[in-house]
């Protein structure tokens, strides 16, 4: 006779997105924040870890941080994950639209929930 196992809570599977996306160097600045989030938008939550894995095959030397934005003005919120450069050079952008577009092919709305971009800051550990 097979047991019947449950699935996990989508809080739980967050969780353990966030521990391996850590394991992955992923900089997360404001953990509760990116939480909550990504625990509202469990489809976004699914395709953190093969976006990351794009971003980071794309965008080698970056350090990337995922982090929360609100638009103060309107209404709007998503995830951000930053690359950002110890130096900054002239291709950073074309390489971003690059990782961005590899990573629209993975789901319908990830563009509109989750932006790969940069804020030219050096990375946290400089």
């Amino acid at each position: 006779m097979s047991k019947l196992v449950a699935a996990p809570s989508v809080s739980t599977e967050v969780s353990e997105i966030i521990e391996q996306l850590k394991t992955r160097g992923i900089h997360i600045p404001s953990l509760e924040s990116v939480s909550t989030f990504l625990t509202a938008h469990p489809e976004l939550a699914r395709l953190l870890i093969p976006t990351v894995e794009i971003a980071q095959n794309r965008l080698p030397k970056a350090e990337l941080s995922l982090e929360h934005y609100t638009d103060p003005e309107i209404e709007d919120e998503y995830l951000a994950l930053y690359a950002r450069y110890a130096d900054y050079n002239e291709d950073i952008l074309q390489r971003l639209d690059h990782a961005r577009e590899a990573c629209e092919a993975l789901g319908q709305g990830v563009s509109d929930l989750l932006f790969i971009t940069t804020d030219f800051k050096p990375p946290y550990g400089i």
